[in-house]
């Protein structure tokens, strides 16, 4: 995958936790039922945790998740 920030290659990986990922619009919103406004990635699970697939770029430091 190219970056869509800065045009360099990025590199194929996982970002992985213990706990499930939760994107929120909010910083402090600890629950365990997904919200309207939350996105929960494919690979992300309650009881077994995280392994997300992402894109990483070295250039520009940024993290693509793809849901």
């Amino acid at each position: 995958m190219v970056c869509p920030y800065c045009n360099s290659d990025m590199t194929k990986g996982f970002l992985v936790s213990n706990r499930r990922i939760i994107w929120s619009q909010y910083k402090d919103h600890p629950t365990l039922i997904k919200g309207k406004s939350e996105v929960v990635p494919p690979g992300s699970t309650l009881l077994f945790g995280s392994n997300v697939p992402t894109f990483h770029c070295e250039s520009c430091k940024k993290l693509i998740i793809e849901c």
